[in-house]
Order: structure tokens, then C-alpha cells, then sequence
């Protein structure tokens, strides 16, 4: 039997029979147990789709309208949660999906005949070029950024470019912990340093960002004139949100 992900009140995600077969094979193990694919097929989803809401209401906001959305990058697609929201949101005329491991490929091009599929490290996608590229590290931080990895180049070639990052997650845990990690007591004075880092290295201005209870997605583009939160209606992090004092 198929298995189907239902999310966003109309967006669904289906999962062959085949593939299923072939984890449970494996005695309930993928390629790696820290595969996206792994996650899904141990029905932990339901945190997955959660974090997807955060980027649903920063594409459907105002500050990320496209008007003529041409093309569309998602280096670490996973099994296409985001995917569906990208091409729900922003209608784009061509939507890249990518992911590094093979099981999550077999389920995008199952769920996106009609879109580009790849199963290739991120490094090699260097020169694509377009309006969006989302990025969903699970682990990304201002921390990351700040080594400079390669990843992160992908980025100049595009107008727009949204971040997945983790950094609330410390934040609840350890308020405490999170200042001395990052010398800032709140986690809207994080963004606040984190876009004026991108702005410095790499010209991204901070357009919309939106956060949640594990996780935040942030989006930069070259021609922001100031930095939105909006709000995420299940966990808000504070009641304040609105215009970030940015430069």
C-alpha cells in the first residue's frame, strides 16, 4: 500500500510500496539512520510537516512575492515537503529538487515527474543560477556560516536565498546557554547578527523570517529594504513581531 503524507490541507507526499519493502528489508534501516527518508518512514513526519508551516507562511508572505518566478533550487529537498510548498507559493517555471541520498531521490522523482531531480552533493551544483534557493541544513547556525563552507557559494548566483536554522532549538533549551554561545540575550537579536553577517560577506540584505518551536527559516535577497517577522500561530516565540531594527 502506498503511503501518503497529507500536510497543508491539500499537498500530499506519496511513498511507493517499494521503497517501503526495501527499508523494512534492511530490518527498519535506510542508507543512513540520519536520512531524511529514515525519519519519514518512522512516521516522526509529524514534527517534519510542523516545521514546513514556518516556511509556508514566509512564502506566502508579502516579502517574498516573485512575480515571474523563473527558476527554483532545492539543494536538500529530502522527500519534497518543501517542494510542494515551493511550487504551491511560487509557482515557479522550473523547480530543481536535490538530495545526497539515493532514497530520498526515488521518492522526488516518484512525487515530481515534471521537475528536475538529482542525487548529487551540493558542491557539485556550483554556477546553477536563479530567483530562489532554499537551503534546510538541519543543523545550520550563524555558527556554520561563519566557517565559510563551500556549500554556502551556491548562493551568489541566486536573488534570493532561505535558510532552515536551528539555533531556537539551543535557545529553549538554555536561555542562558544560548548568551554565552552567542553574546546576545534574545533570539531576534540573533537574527539581527546573522543578517548583518550575510549582508557584510555576501551582500544579502534580510527579507522575512519566520519562528518556530525547533527551527526557523530565514530568507535574505539583494534588494531588501528591511527585515519582517511574521508570525508562526502555534509556538510564537514572543508577541513581538514586526520590523527588526536592521541597517
Amino acid at each position: 500500500m502506498i503511503m501518503i503524507i497529507s500536510f497543508d490541507d491539500d499537498l500530499e507526499i506519496h511513498i511507493s510500496p517499494a521503497i517501503k519493502k526495501e527499508y523494512h528489508q534492511k530490518g527498519g534501516r535506510t542508507h543512513s539512520e540520519s536520512s531524511f527518508l529514515y525519519k519519514v518512514l518512522r512516521e516522526r513526519w509529524n514534527r517534519i510537516k510542523g516545521t514546513r508551516s514556518c516556511l509556508k507562511a514566509c512564502l506566502n508572505s508579502e516579502h517574498i512575492r516573485i512575480s515571474r518566478c523563473g527558476h527554483v533550487l532545492d539543494g536538500l529537498a529530502g522527500v519534497g515537503f518543501s517542494g510542494r510548498l515551493l511550487e504551491k507559493y511560487l509557482h515557479p517555471k522550473t523547480l530543481h529538487l536535490n538530495d545526497l541520498d539515493s532514497g530520498c531521490a526515488r521518492v522526488l522523482k516518484d512525487n515530481f515527474p515534471s521537475s528536475r531531480v538529482t542525487n548529487q552533493n551540493l558542491l557539485r551544483l556550483q554556477g546553477e543560477e536563479g530567483d530562489v534557493l532554499l537551503l534546510e541544513f538541519n543543523t545550520f547556525t550563524l555558527k556554520r556560516w561563519l566557517k565559510h563552507e563551500p556549500f554556502f557559494q551556491l548562493g551568489k548566483n541566486f536573488q534570493n536565498i532561505g535558510l532552515m536554522d536551528v539555533a531556537i532549538y539551543g535557545y529553549r533549551i538554555s536561555q542562558l546557554g544560548f548568551q554565552k554561545a552567542y553574546g546576545v540575550r534574545t533570539f531576534e537579536e540573533y537574527i539581527i547578527m546573522l543578517a548583518n553577517v550575510l549582508k557584510k560577506f555576501d551582500g544579502w540584505k534580510f527579507s522575512v523570517g519566520c519562528i518556530g518551536p525547533e527551527s526557523s527559516y530565514l530568507f535574505f535577497n539583494r534588494d531588501a529594504q528591511r527585515g519582517n517577522i511574521v508570525p508562526y500561530l502555534p509556538i510564537p516565540l514572543s508577541k513581538r513581531y514586526g520590523t527588526l531594527g536592521l541597517e
